[in-house]
């Protein structure tokens, strides 16, 4: 659909403006992402963020301010953990691929894959419980999925 051509009254811009939304703004919400007029002059701007002195804390730390924001904004962590929790290194794959060695039977006898023990070591679980608990099954985890609505479909069965 082609929203280029849709009209904004002079009201809309003096309801929007009241509401703290640019011209600009109200604009792209309207014409390029083709939100509804109601939405695009009453919706608030969303506030930046102030993150204050994390990212600088976060360099003495060994994490780049690049790093910093991304763990914020992407991977959803506080700003604390972000500026504080170490990098991932070689020295701490090191020592993950020792705890594997030590872990490897009672991997085995749950099931724990390799690459599921490092997953899990980076989500924030500890070794031992990356490997005592025993993967999902593919019907468990579809069940999981959609009770969560991230996906729309299931399989018969």
């Amino acid at each position: 659909m082609n929203y280029e051509h849709r009209v904004i009254t002079p009201r809309q811009y003096e309801v929007a403006a009241a509401n703290g939304i640019r011209n600009r703004v109200l604009e792209d919400r309207v014409r390029k992402l083709g939100w509804s007029m109601k939405d695009a002059v009453s919706k608030p701007i969303k506030e930046r963020q102030k993150h204050g002195e994390w990212p600088e804390i976060a360099e003495p730390n060994g994490i780049s301010k690049a790093d910093y924001y991304r763990r914020v904004a992407t991977l959803g962590w506080d700003m604390e953990k972000a500026a504080t929790e170490p990098m991932r290194n070689k020295a701490n794959l090191m020592r993950a691929e020792l705890k594997w060695v030590d872990l490897k039977e009672v991997a085995a006898a749950n099931n724990v894959s390799y690459a599921t023990f490092m997953r899990r070591l980076s989500e924030g679980e500890s070794p031992k419980q990356a490997v005592s608990r025993p993967p999902l099954s593919r019907r468990e985890n579809m069940k999981r999925q959609l009770d969560s609505g991230n996906i729309k479909y299931s399989i018969k069965g």
